[in-house]
C-alpha cells in the first residue's frame, strides 16, 4: 500500500514538473472565509483564508500571498488595507491561515459590517515555474 502511494506520488510529481505554469494555477484555489474579526477599535481586523497547492510546489516563494480589504465606512471614506499570509510548502490538502490586515493610515479604521476582500496568491514548482491565482473581490463580513 506504502509503495503505491509513494509510486503515486512520484507519478504526480513528475507531472507537475513537467506541466505549464497555467495548469499550476488550475490546481491552485483559495477561499476567504465569509466573516474576519475586528480588532483594537478598528485600527485591524484578522481574515481567515483557505489555499490548497500541489504536494511539491512553494506558495509565496517569489510574491507573498495577498490579502486586500476595502470597505465604505462612509459616503466618502474608504478604509483599505493589506495582510500577507506565510509562504511555505504546498500540501496538496486545504491550509488555513488567518491574517491580519491593517487598515492603511491616514484613512478611516474598520468597522463591523460589509466588506470587499480579494486574495492574490502564486504557487511555484520545483523548476521555479510560478502561476498566480486567487479569489476575489468577495463580500465578507468583518464582526466584533
Amino acid at each position: 500500500m506504502k509503495r503505491r502511494l509513494l509510486f503515486a506520488a512520484l507519478l504526480c510529481s513528475a507531472a507537475l514538473a513537467a506541466a505549464p505554469a497555467v495548469a499550476l494555477a488550475a490546481e491552485s484555489s483559495a477561499q476567504i472565509a465569509p466573516t474576519a474579526q475586528l480588532q483594537a477599535r478598528g485600527a485591524y481586523m484578522v481574515a481567515t483564508v483557505q489555499i490548497t497547492c500541489p504536494v511539491g510546489n512553494t506558495l509565496g516563494f517569489y510574491y507573498p500571498t495577498t490579502l486586500s480589504i476595502e470597505q465604505a465606512t462612509s459616503k466618502s471614506a474608504i478604509a483599505t488595507g493589506y495582510g500577507y499570509a506565510p509562504g511555505g510548502d504546498c500540501t496538496g490538502s486545504p491550509q488555513t491561515f488567518a491574517i491580519p490586515v491593517m487598515a492603511n493610515a491616514p484613512g478611516p479604521p474598520f468597522r463591523v459590517g460589509p466588506a470587499a476582500a480579494t486574495l492574490t496568491a502564486w504557487t511555484c514548482d520545483a523548476t521555479f515555474s510560478c502561476a498566480p491565482f486567487g479569489v476575489g473581490p468577495v463580500t465578507i463580513r468583518i464582526v466584533h
